[in-house]
């Protein structure tokens, strides 16, 4: 089966954690004996065996989601579109188009002619809560999303041939290691991501230290406060050797599809806070296997991050359930072939 990947985030080289989980995808489909055409946005790693042909579009010196980059740079959504419709027309002879995220692949591929039948979309994030996103889905067709509660985003159109396929994770070895009063928060550097608030957090927690690991516009400015240790992006099986058994926090502000990050972070052993957003939240049972703070207040969380560490051991003691990536992308290939 010839297979047509469109997607707005690739790696850019080894051990970036930034779409890795779509490449990961890629190779499941590889596996099952797929033959693969990628279009991601900007240039990437190499897939051996399948035809890369990045979209560029001038996004590929910007940083950060491409809705970020978007927000910033609005300009460059026509030379995005132009990139893309214009590698399109290979689109026509694949018996699947996969589209990653829900905005702007959809809609384009129809309007070059792929018939809903052979369309997939794949709902990650928070593309779902755009404007006009119910439009940029298009006619009906196969629609999957990472986590329930998206479902109340989606056109009814859509219920019929609805899938929930939350995005496998690798299942990591607990840190073996003394429990350290630290903060470790694992994602993007931006403001959606919650990070502004960590040194405020920290300054209601005295002796307490922070590893960040991830890149954005605001590394510069956590890099500032010497309690923040900012290792950079890394891959999972890079991070995970290196972040002490502390408490994760998760504080975004912005709407969230369903983030690895919970489950790789519970994985490892640690008690998790994360913010009340639905896609965060819905990974957490409240004072079972984590904590989830609705509150914005500093103060609030630091409170919720000493409960958390000192109940470490009854809320890190369910690890991620469902996700573990040896067993979960069946449903994925047979969603994506069937």
């Amino acid at each position: 089966m010839k297979v047509s990947v469109l997607t707005s985030s690739w790696p850019r080289h080894e051990g970036d954690p930034g779409g890795e989980f779509v490449r990961q995808s890629c190779l499941a489909l590889q596996g099952a004996g797929c033959h693969l055409s990628v279009h991601s946005i900007e240039p990437g790693i190499d897939l051996v065996g399948a035809r890369m042909q990045p979209l560029s579009g001038g996004f590929g010196s910007q940083r950060g989601a491409m809705l970020d980059r978007l927000k910033r740079r609005p300009w460059l959504a026509a030379p995005l579109a132009k990139a893309l419709m214009a590698a399109l027309p290979s689109l026509i002879s694949a018996d699947r188009v996969l589209c990653h995220w829900a905005f702007p692949f959809p809609l384009l591929a129809q309007s070059r002619g792929v018939a809903p039948e052979r369309l997939r979309t794949w709902c990650h994030g928070s593309a779902l809560r755009l404007p006009l996103a119910g439009a940029l889905l298009g006619k009906s067709h196969a629609l999957a999303l990472v986590d329930a509660h998206q479902r109340a985003l989606v056109p009814k159109r859509f219920h019929r041939d609805l899938s929930l396929l939350p995005v496998p994770i690798k299942q990591m070895q607990k840190i073996n290691a003394a429990a350290q009063e630290c903060l470790v928060f694992v994602g993007r550097l931006t403001a959606q991501k919650g990070v502004r608030i960590l040194p405020s957090i920290l300054d209601h927690l005295p002796g307490w230290t922070a590893v960040v690991v991830g890149d954005g516009p605001l590394r510069p400015q956590l890099e500032s406060d010497a309690r923040i240790n900012c290792l950079g992006a890394l891959a999972p099986d890079q991070w995970q050797q290196r972040v002490p058994l502390g408490v994760g926090v998760c504080p975004a502000r912005g709407s969230e599809g369903s983030p690895l990050v919970v489950d790789e972070l519970r994985s490892l052993g640690l008690p998790v806070v994360v913010a009340a957003q639905s896609g965060l939240a819905g990974r957490v049972q409240h004072q079972q296997n984590g904590l989830i703070e609705r509150s914005v207040s500093p103060q609030k969380w630091a409170e919720s991050v000493l409960q958390a560490y000192e109940n470490r051991e009854r809320l890190s003691r369910h690890g991620a359930q469902g996700r573990d990536a040896s067993k979960a992308w069946s449903p994925f290939l047979s969603w994506v072939t069937g």
